[in-house]
């Protein structure tokens, strides 16, 4: 076999020994395989591999130390520290103690100490818990959250929502069976 030439020669060889005995698969069926998964970028001199899924924090995983993803992140596990995602975040069934900063956040079923900002939005689902600040574009609130809420445009506190902090939006429904213990001011 001569020298390799692209990316995935490279990665093929490296980790695959060449096997010249027939067989039912394909070489370029197994070598496509997570071919969708990887894009190519030819920007560079050098061969680069972007992987376009999220990084992902698995259950039973605890980090301990600020995170910085460029992309997107979903966690599943235990931080302790500061995280900074450029796209979205994801946190499901999760424990985070630290600031949260991403574009867009969905929180399902996770318990949060610390706060949290998003340009775009945070969808918070039920069972979950932020002990901190939201600061965001549009916020969908069906859990709890002890502290500040600041809002650009809309706040939507849906039935299960509790909020014991203060509410800052431009635009706000309150859904019924939501409690708010604070103050509500309306941006103009």
């Amino acid at each position: 076999m001569g020298k390799p030439t692209t990316f995935k020669d490279k990665v093929i060889n490296r980790y695959f020994e060449p096997n010249d005995e027939s067989n039912d698969y394909n070489q370029k069926e197994i070598t496509n395989l997570y071919e969708e998964d990887i894009e190519i970028s030819n920007d560079f001199k050098q061969e680069v591999a972007v992987v376009t899924n999220p990084t992902i924090i698995s259950n039973g995983t605890e980090i301990e130390g600020n995170i910085n993803v460029q992309g997107k992140l979903e966690i599943f596990g235990k931080v302790t520290g500061d995280i900074c995602v450029t796209e979205s975040l994801v946190i499901h069934g999760a424990q985070i103690v630290g600031n949260i900063k991403a574009d867009r956040i969905l929180i399902e079923k996770s318990l949060i100490n610390g706060n949290v900002s998003a340009k775009s939005s945070v969808n918070m689902h039920e069972g979950s818990q932020i002990v901190g600040q939201i600061k965001a574009h549009t916020v969908d609130l069906n859990g709890e959250c002890h502290g500040n809420i600041y809002v650009d445009e809309l706040l939507h506190l849906m039935s299960l929502s509790h909020v014991e902090g203060d509410v800052c939006a431009k635009k706000l429904i309150i859904d019924e069976g939501s409690v708010v213990d604070g103050q509500v001011k309306m941006k103009k």
